[in-house]
């Protein structure tokens, strides 16, 4: 190869957290699918010892570090260098899916425990933790928790309703919400479908925030309206899974159900809250405009994981559907690329007013 046309076949930042989070989701599929099942007939839960509390205290540790991927970066890479610090994240996700394997079953079966008791099995341990894995990775890594959690609320729907047909087949489904709901030996049942009922709530109520709005620049009308009817179906499909549950009620599932309805509450309640002492200003740009990622929420702002780019706006123009030519990404065919920006300055009685500056335009 000529020295003027090396070239560098290392993978872009971007495209490596794309793979990572792929890789991710991959282990945990493939971990929780070679686990013992537990709906057959000698299935036994994880036992209640120190052994299996520490390991757990361990995996929630593990979760946290992938959450504060963002403020730890720079520890990392001072600590294993800039190459090693993204497989150092890495390792820690999938120690976060691998250590319910080495926890001790009990030696109780879970078919003699009452229906009223809720068990924590080890494949149900880990396909919640891969759930967690992976919106925590989306989270922390390219800001976009919003792509996780609508392909889940889309299409987790389908293999909860298989699983509930297959269920009816071998009588383990609790039928008593439905034919005798006041039956006293169904209260965690109740509770599993509050929780679901007030995670499905929260999630309904993140359709008004714009989370979804820049995932529709690229889509026409009528495919974001497929989207939209999409997401509100499968929310009320879940509400109906809830009401037919199992037997037995699955402790992580749960735990994962009121985990997710702490963070969308929490982003809910950023995205919301008042600003104190806000300024207010005009528009910087004289034509028609639009915001893809901005707010006080990594659900409406992918540059909110990171402290130093939180206040920063992307500003975008739509044309026919999409905000950039078609074909290309580069910063140029981008249609705000070059606009004129309007110049800020004060009058006598200190409010800001805006005049365009011909030097002034929009390139990068």
């Amino acid at each position: 190869m000529a020295g003027g046309d090396r070239r560098s076949y290392h993978l872009h930042p971007y495209s490596r957290c794309w793979v990572a989070i792929v890789l991710r989701a991959a282990a945990g599929l493939a971990l929780a699918a070679g686990s013992p099942p537990d709906y057959v007939v000698d299935a036994k839960t994880v036992a209640r010892r120190p052994r299996n509390i520490i390991l757990g205290m361990v995996v929630v540790l593990c979760l946290v570090a992938t959450v504060l991927q963002p403020h730890l970066t720079l520890l990392l890479v001072l600590v294993f260098g800039l190459d090693a610090a993204d497989l150092v994240v890495s390792l820690i996700a999938v120690a976060a899916l691998t250590l319910p394997l080495a926890m001790a079953d009990s030696g109780k079966l879970i078919g003699d425990l009452p229906h009223s008791r809720p068990v924590l099995t080890r494949r149900n341990l880990i396909l919640c933790l891969t759930v967690a894995v992976t919106v925590t990775t989306w989270y922390a890594g390219p800001g976009l928790s919003y792509v996780p959690i609508a392909a889940l609320v889309i299409g987790l729907p389908i293999p909860l309703v298989l699983s509930r047909l297959l269920a009816a087949r071998h009588d383990r489904l609790q039928l008593g919400l439905l034919r005798n709901p006041l039956r006293g030996n169904l209260l965690p049942h109740w509770l599993q479908l509050v929780n679901m009922l007030v995670l499905c709530g929260l999630l309904a109520s993140t359709l008004f925030t714009g989370a979804y709005d820049a995932a529709a620049f690229g889509f026409a009308p009528s495919i974001y309206r497929v989207f939209l009817i999409a997401f509100v179906g499968g929310l009320v499909v879940l509400l109906l899974v809830a009401a037919v549950p199992l037997k037995t009620v699955r402790m992580a599932s749960n735990l994962l159900m009121l985990s997710g309805s702490l963070f969308i509450a929490a982003q809910l309640v950023m995205i919301f809250r008042p600003v104190g002492n806000p300024v207010p200003i005009a528009s910087p740009l004289a034509d028609e405009w639009l915001v893809g990622h901005g707010g006080h929420a990594e659900l409406v702002n992918y540059h909110h994981v990171t402290s130093t780019q939180r206040d920063p706006l992307d500003i975008l123009e739509r044309r026919d559907g999409s905000t950039h030519q078609p074909g290309s990404k580069a910063l140029t065919s981008y249609y705000i690329y070059g606009k004129p920006v309007l110049a800020g300055r004060w009058n006598h009685n200190l409010r800001p007013r805006w005049q365009a500056g011909p030097a002034d335009r929009i390139e990068g």
